[in-house]
């Protein structure tokens, strides 16, 4: 990102005040927010889209991002370039070329990491992990009610995948309701 774009940012959060509630933790979930926002472009049909609408909700991930850098004191490249030499270590090219397996999943010769060392790079194991997604679509569900949105949700017995209005109607894929 251009360093003009980024005091534009920066500036754009001062003159607001906002800094205030820039923690790192409300700048976490709303990337996650903005995130499941940007997929919401691609939901029923991933060829179909709305440019502008993937535009506008990409650059809120990008702006929340950015601020939570500058919260964390971070540099983008530093840390880009630090997880591109774990992910070529997970994932070499002679094991990981046209396969989209997981780095303890990929076959081959001689494994260069073990799978514990792997696990352990960013410092967070598999558990801590689920349980933090299971709570950052928590609170994007909370969002979506109170804004008055329905809610994705999973019926084990049909195994289907519906959304749940606030009014309690359901609509499953396939357009059955219920």
């Amino acid at each position: 990102m251009k360093q003009e774009t980024i005091e534009r940012i920066r500036q754009f959060s001062e003159e607001r005040d906002w800094d205030q509630f820039h923690s790192p933790e409300n700048l976490a979930k709303s990337i996650v927010i903005e995130a499941a926002e940007l997929l919401e472009c691609f939901q029923w049909n991933g060829n179909e889209f709305d440019l502008q609408h993937v535009k506008e909700e990409l650059a809120d991930v990008l702006v929340y991002t950015q601020n939570l850098m500058d919260k964390l004191g971070l540099d983008a490249d530093e840390i880009i370039n630090m997880k591109m030499d774990q992910n070529e270590k997970k994932y070499p090219v002679e094991k990981a070329k046209g396969n989209a397996a997981k780095y303890d999943q990929l076959q081959g010769k001689d494994q260069t990491t073990s799978e514990n060392e792997l696990d352990s790079t960013c410092g967070i194991s598999d558990e801590e992990l689920t349980m933090r997604f299971k709570e950052s679509i928590r609170i994007d569900d909370d969002i979506r009610r109170i804004k008055g949105l329905p809610v994705a949700r999973y019926d084990k017995e049909m195994k289907k995948a519906y959304l749940e209005y606030p009014d309690g109607r359901r609509e499953f894929i396939g357009g059955d309701d219920v």
